[in-house]
Formats: C-alpha cells, sequence, structure tokens
C-alpha cells in the first residue's frame, strides 16, 4: 500500500475514535480532539506496523507522532524510506 493521506485515513476509520468517516478531516487536524489518546494511538501504530510492514522503534512510540494525518505520512515515511 503507498503511504498517502487518503490510504492513512482509510486506516483511521477503522479505529475506534469519535469521528464520523465522511467528515472532512484535514491533514493537519489534530486527532486528539476525536478521541485519539494512548491507548487507541498505540491500537493504530499496531495496524499501521501490520498493513505497512515496518516495525516502528520504542522511540517513536509517542501520540505527538500520530496526532495528525501528516505526522503519521512523516512517520511511516520514515520507516518505509
Amino acid at each position: 500500500m503507498s503511504i498517502d493521506q487518503v490510504s492513512v485515513k482509510e486506516l483511521l476509520s477503522d479505529l475506534s475514535i469519535d469521528w464520523d468517516s465522511s467528515s472532512e478531516i484535514d491533514n493537519d487536524t489534530d486527532l486528539r480532539n476525536f478521541g485519539l489518546n494512548s491507548i487507541t494511538s498505540i491500537e493504530l501504530i499496531v495496524k499501521l506496523e501490520d498493513e505497512y510492514e515496518i516495525a516502528i522503534s520504542d522511540d517513536d512510540l509517542i501520540i505527538d507522532n500520530v496526532c495528525t494525518v501528516n505526522r503519521i505520512v512523516q512517520l511511516l515515511s520514515k520507516y518505509a524510506g
């Protein structure tokens, strides 16, 4: 799967955060405002690792790295590159 904002948004729609997948989420929208928390951020990281067949370092397992679509893409690019 290619790494882009659209594919990341598709993965986000499967998480149990409080947003309607049909709502317009900007690529810089802070997902913590929609219920992203420490637990859902780890769920997201596991999904990302599985989907993109990468292993994210423990040093990068922080919510700030996955709080926006653009930050998620940046994190994925670091490991998929």
